[in-house]
Formats: structure tokens, C-alpha cells, sequence
């Protein structure tokens, strides 16, 4: 039995690549499967967000926002970027801390969180008339820093039990091109070695340790080095 992650992911996996099958399978199959992929995000945005964080965001809010990119000509998906991009928009608001940390709980599914908001973003970026709000675009940029800041020493992220450390530094390059700054920039300087361009010298932040009670954590670290968490 697979879980509601991979359940989501599948359905995710799907939508990105409904444009490449349509050649493959017959016209029937093929609209069968752009409905049921309608259905599923229909299905995912009536889900509590607190109760399935990653399947309302990977489902409601990204496969939404994939369909409405991919085929903006169809009915069928007509309005899913907007409701797509609502759904990320209240993810990012209600999932983080105000200041990029997602509450303990979702530690182990911050990543996947990251990488839906990361490419949601983009997404945001090719739809026309469809944008995430204004708190939501904060609260990425925040999510960026955070997302530095929950490093370990081996490239895995906190708390995860999942070895994703080789897109350990894709996912956040990705992320610093989406929404992180110079400081960010700089932070990820250090975390890629001791060298670092001396325009980064005066741009790290001193604020590596973070405490946040709406999250029930508190992330310690001695620098913004690799192996200090």
C-alpha cells in the first residue's frame, strides 16, 4: 500500500508529463487521464492543510498550477492556475513560522514542501494573470533562508530520515534563484566550503541560531558552516 506522499507525487509525476503521453495513448485515455488528474487536485483542496500538508500542496496547489501551464487553451483546466496558486499561497502562510521554519512536525517533509513551493513559484512566473500573494512571496524568501539554515553536515536536511543529499544543492540553487538574496547567496558560500568570494565577506548574517516557539523547535548552530549542525 503506498503512502498519501507517493500517492500525491504520482499524481504530480502525472501531470507534468500529460503533454508527452497525449501521442502515446489514444484520445479517450488521454482526456481520462487529464480529468482525473482535474478530479484529484478538486479531491486534495477540500483536505485540511494542517492534516495533509504535502498532498494539498504537491496536489491542490503545484498539479493545479502544472495542468494550467501545460494546456491553457483547455476547459477543463481553466481555472486551476488561480485556485492553484491560492493553494500554495495559503501553504506558505500557514505551514511556516512567519520567518521560514515550518513547524517540527514537517521537518521531515520540509524538502518536498521546498522543492513544491520552489517550482510553484516558477510556474507563477509563466502563467499569465496568476500570481501567489504578496505574504506568500515573503514567506518563500524566508523559507529559502530557513531552508539553508536546516542543513546538516552530510547535505540531508534536519530531522529527515531521507538521503536526499545529492539534490542537496540543485534544490537550493533553484530555491536562491527563485526568491533568496545576497545574505542567502553568501550563506550558501560557506555552506559549499571554506572559500567563499570576498564580496561575500560582510554579507553573512550573524543570526545562524534560530528559535521559534510557534514551531516547537530551536535550531542550533555555531556558524553558517556545513559541519556545524
Amino acid at each position: 500500500m503506498i503512502s498519501a506522499e507517493e500517492r500525491a507525487v504520482s499524481t504530480l509525476g502525472w501531470a507534468y508529463l500529460a503533454a508527452w503521453v497525449a501521442e502515446a495513448v489514444s484520445a479517450e485515455s488521454w482526456w481520462e487521464l487529464l480529468e482525473r488528474l482535474a478530479r484529484n487536485v478538486d479531491e486534495a483542496s477540500g483536505l485540511a492543510l494542517d492534516d495533509h500538508p504535502t498532498t494539498h500542496q504537491l496536489v491542490a496547489g503545484e498539479t493545479a498550477l502544472v495542468l494550467a501551464y501545460q494546456f491553457p487553451e483547455l476547459k477543463v483546466p481553466r481555472d486551476l492556475g488561480l485556485r492553484g496558486a491560492q493553494a500554495v499561497s495559503t501553504g506558505l502562510v500557514e505551514l511556516n513560522d512567519g520567518q521560514g521554519l515550518v513547524h517540527a512536525d514537517c521537518f521531515g517533509l520540509h524538502r518536498m514542501l521546498l522543492g513544491c513551493w520552489t517550482r510553484s513559484v516558477f510556474l507563477c512566473r509563466r502563467i499569465k494573470q496568476v500570481k501567489l500573494t504578496s505574504e506568500a512571496r515573503t514567506q518563500y524568501a524566508w523559507a529559502v533562508r530557513g531552508a539553508l539554515r536546516m542543513a546538516r553536515s552530510d547535505g540531508t536536511g534536519v530531522f529527515s530520515q531521507v538521503s536526499d543529499c545529492a539534490h542537496f544543492r540543485p534544490l537550493l540553487e533553484a530555491s536562491l534563484s527563485a526568491g533568496g538574496n545576497e545574505e542567502d547567496e553568501a550563506i550558501y558560500a560557506l555552506l559549499r566550503g571554506p572559500k567563499r568570494k570576498k564580496r561575500f565577506f560582510d554579507l553573512t548574517p550573524n543570526d545562524t541560531s534560530y528559535y521559534s516557539e510557534w514551531a516547537a523547535a530551536a535550531l542550533m548552530r555555531s556558524d553558517w558552516s556545513l559541519g556545524s549542525i
